[in-house]
């Protein structure tokens, strides 16, 4: 049973153009598979370091012909994943959003309940916001939970917070999930 980290928009091509790629969504998936490892869950890191989104958006429904959204529904398909986590981040361009560590994002109006569970689980645990926003198109995400029933979540982090809000956060998010899921005897 493993935990399917996904990151679909780490190819940038230059640091000039900050809007065409998740500019730390990488580093941060990278943190999280360490904490989720630690923990004894296995993880499976699903990287798109290629492709960059101005040649195609790896979240949406036209990407499914790529090789990438190829090699993930194969590892849906043939590995047990209990839980999906698509990591991107933003840029923090106004002062509500600089306050935000991390937010999650509902897709295609499904309102996640494993959303809403790991949002909770975060918000007591650190001074800043975990927010939930209802998001656009992601069909990862919208692929994860509705077609192969795989809780997923999507999460956005925040391009200029320090490592060390980052990993607290990550540290949290992995001892989380894999508290989530452990077999009940």
């Amino acid at each position: 049973m493993s935990v399917i980290v996904t990151v679909p928009h780490a190819a940038c091509p230059h640091q000039s153009d900050p809007r065409r790629c998740d500019r730390v969504s990488e580093q941060v998936a990278r943190m999280l598979v360490g904490v989720l490892e630690q923990q004894s869950c296995q993880t499976i890191l699903h990287i798109n370091d290629s492709v960059q989104r101005s040649v195609v958006d790896m979240n949406r429904k036209v990407s499914r012909t790529t090789e990438w959204r190829k090699q993930l529904r194969a590892l849906f398909e043939t590995e047990q994943i209990v839980y999906h986590i698509d990591v991107h981040s933003f840029i923090s361009d106004d002062s509500k959003r600089r306050q935000v560590l991390v937010y999650a994002l509902h897709e295609w109006g499904t309102k996640s309940l494993e959303t809403v569970k790991l949002m909770k689980a975060l918000t007591p645990r650190g001074e800043l916001r975990y927010p939930i926003y209802r998001g656009g198109e992601n069909d990862i995400h919208r692929e994860a939970l509705l077609e192969y029933k795989i809780p997923s979540v999507l999460l956005e982090f925040n391009e200029t917070a320090e490592d060390a809000e980052l990993g607290k956060v990550t540290q949290t998010l992995g001892e989380w999930i894999c508290e989530r899921i452990k077999p009940t005897d």
